[in-house]
């Protein structure tokens, strides 16, 4: 299966079918940015949070592509962490997303889970 048919499952949000077929591919083919970025993007919907931070930790350099999936995937490790109760963890995430796309701080300025102002969570 190629990466673009792998892609079409996950935008059907058919994100353990996504996984198999990314784990499938080749060893060549599952290393590639853009299979890591697609590895990415299924990691928080299949509940794989270490295997993700492992993953945005390599691809938070790259390119835009990759610093932006790296990115989207600490903004959501951020969501489960203060969900968790976990604020020192979500405030670390919150800043790997920054570090890592500065251009990203708005989308995490506007959500409102996240952009508590030292209050409790909205």
């Amino acid at each position: 299966m190629s990466i673009t048919a792998i892609e079409g499952l996950a935008d059907l949000g058919m994100w353990d079918d996504a996984w198999v077929a990314l784990d499938g591919l080749s060893p060549g083919e599952r290393s590639t940015p853009a299979a890591l970025r697609l590895r990415l993007r299924c990691c928080p919907r299949t509940h794989a949070w270490a295997l993700g931070e492992a993953v945005a930790g390599m691809l938070r350099n790259g390119p835009t592509a990759d610093r932006n999936a790296a990115a989207v995937f600490y903004h959501a490790n951020a969501r489960r962490l203060i969900n968790a109760g976990d604020r020192p963890g979500a405030a670390a995430s919150v800043s790997a997303a920054i570090e890592t796309w500065p251009d990203y701080h708005m989308a995490i300025m506007l959500d409102p889970l996240l952009n508590c102002d030292g209050q409790e969570p909205r």
